[in-house]
């Protein structure tokens, strides 16, 4: 599936048959192999999985960015956002008037053990979402739930799954929805997953799935994508090869390596150095880089998220008086202008008013402005009292620890201007600065182990921007345990047959109404490559963030 990701982070109408006519990728003789290509990761985010299938602690960009080179979307979101007919498996995918039934038909396709991609494979991928779900009957083990469950109804709402020959695919769900959303979050997820060499224990989910949690962490033995992983040395790099037995037009690159970056300073200096091909850095960083360059912008948005289940703090963030006095304490122009330099846009909801054209244009202005007298006022008369230096409620302090991304000098300085923020209203807070990989385990594996954490972003990944992954109780990001039910209804409205533009930008303002998350500017991004590189502008897709390696090639 195509899934949300954490990031240190339009729907183009159409028709019944979207994809429909849409062949194979017509085999090419190989081309001659260009010098090896390099891509600076993320800073701080190693490759921990390979499957399309993934935890919810594993559900990352770097991770994500991998597992697009070795096995083939079903779905690929490409520019503008729309599908990219080329480069996604099925070939095509139509539904019923009612929105209720679903055939989606592979192109012919082969793994790289030269066995036939088929509907079986998708089979025992919906095996897998079913078994990883926590609306399993049997609660799956650690690490799983799946980063996608409850994602465009999967599987709560899919009544079958069956095959049609060897090649087609019919999904049945249970109530209609609008089918354009189900094709972006919900049959996006079944990308194939060879079952000849997963289906182990078929008639045990827990079994499978807890090896499919070990193999998933290992080097896939067979894969149908692009490339296939020869080496992978942990926090170093992730080597990469073509895929003989792809059957798309041969890569045209010798080798693909991704490279763990420990910070946004190093992956400029292997930028700078040649080390790396290609990357993306935030701009402040850009310019220590050669190269040619290009900004980019995620479709997501970054926040402080708060932990309703945190001992003590937890009922003070569920206190919507609490959540709006943080947020009218937060100058998000300030930051923009002295921490991004103006390389960022303030946002004030969960879409972002760069680059998407579906922001709710009065979300172009801030609901709660950047007001601290006003803030303070709230939290007075909500019975939150100063005592010396910080408010009280029934023996409750307003004191809490902030976790922030350690890669990253503006994700420091965004973390202490909230920190100098908040003082002046009566909160106290502890900055703690951790690995972005260790932050996201320890929000995914412990429901009470943390209070709030600043500038984690979240891209959409390919997804609607709907909230249903995110807001609804017991969805996969919803770590913080947040219950609004205004808020789920407007998220609820979004999924139903007839939604329209204006049903998501309705949950768009009860989202920046009722602060799920405290909204955060969104900086944007530069894609620096070496200038030998074609190919970039094709191969990276900047509203998901993702990639294709076999788009690109070096000239020596």
């Amino acid at each position: 599936m195509v899934r949300s990701r954490w990031t240190h982070a339009l729907i183009a109408a159409s028709g019944a048959a979207l994809l429909a006519g849409c062949g194979a990728k017509a085999p090419a003789a190989a081309p001659a192999r260009s010098a090896p290509v390099s891509f600076a990761l993320q800073a701080g985010l190693p490759v921990t999985w390979y499957l399309p299938v993934v935890p919810g602690s594993e559900a990352t960009l770097a991770n994500a960015q991998a597992s697009a080179q070795l096995f083939q979307p079903l779905i690929w979101i490409g520019q503008g956002y729309t599908v990219d007919r080329a480069d996604s498996l099925a070939q095509s995918v139509s539904w019923n008037a009612a929105g209720t039934e679903y055939r989606i038909t592979l192109k012919p396709w082969r793994w790289s053990d030269g066995r036939p991609v088929t509907a079986r494979d998708v089979l025992f991928t919906w095996s897998v979402l079913q078994a990883a779900s926590s609306a399993a009957a049997k609660a799956p083990p650690a690490p799983w739930p799946d980063s996608g469950d409850g994602t465009g109804g999967v599987p709560q709402n899919v009544a079958s799954v069956t095959a049609d020959g060897p090649r087609t695919v019919v999904i049945r769900l249970k109530q209609a929805v609008n089918p354009e959303w189900f094709l972006y979050n919900g049959i996006a997820q079944f990308v194939p997953m060879p079952a000849a060499e997963l289906d182990r224990y078929p008639h045990d989910p827990t079994r499978e799935l807890r090896y499919l949690a070990q193999v998933g962490k290992n080097p896939p033995a067979v894969v149908d994508g692009a490339f296939r992983l020869t080496e992978a040395v942990p926090d170093q790099r992730w080597v990469m090869v073509p895929n003989p037995k792809f059957p798309g037009p041969k890569p045209g690159l010798s080798q693909l390596t991704l490279l763990y970056e420990a910070s946004d300073t190093a992956a400029a200096v292997a930028l700078k150095t040649g080390a790396a091909t290609w990357g993306v850095l935030p701009p402040a960083y850009a310019t220590a880089a050669k190269g040619v360059q290009a900004p980019t912008a995620p479709l997501g948005f970054r926040g402080v998220w708060l932990n309703w289940r945190a001992p003590g703090i937890g009922k003070a963030f569920a206190d919507p008086v609490v959540r709006q006095a943080l947020q009218e304490a937060i100058d998000e122009p300030a930051i923009v202008r002295t921490v991004y330099h103006g390389a960022a846009a303030p946002d004030y909801g969960p879409v972002p008013a760069i680059p998407s054209p579906l922001v709710n244009p009065a979300l172009r202005h801030p609901v709660y402005p950047y007001d601290p007298a006003q803030a303070a006022a709230a939290l007075t008369r909500d019975g939150w009292t100063l005592q010396g230096s910080v408010r009280v409620k029934a023996g409750q302090p307003l004191r809490f620890t902030l976790l922030y991304p350690a890669s990253s000098h503006a994700d420091q300085q965004v973390a202490e201007i909230l920190q100098q923020a908040w003082a002046r209203i009566g909160v106290q807070v502890t900055l703690t600065p951790e690995p972005l990989s260790t932050i996201i385990g320890t929000m995914s594996r412990e429901p009470s182990g943390w209070a709030a954490v600043a500038e984690l972003g979240l891209t959409y990944g390919g997804n609607w921007p709907t909230g249903e992954s995110l807001f609804l109780p017991g969805a996969p990001f919803d770590f913080g345990g947040v219950d609004i039910p205004q808020l789920d209804a407007a998220v609820r409205a979004t999924l139903a047959p007839g939604a329209t533009v204006s049903t998501l930008q309705a949950y768009e303002m009860t989202a920046a109404q009722t602060l799920p998350v405290l909204w955060l500017p969104q900086p944007g991004g530069v894609v620096v490559h070496d200038p030998r590189l074609h190919g970039v502008s094709r191969a990276w897709v900047g509203l998901t963030g993702l990639w294709l390696g076999d788009r690109l090639s070096l000239t020596p």
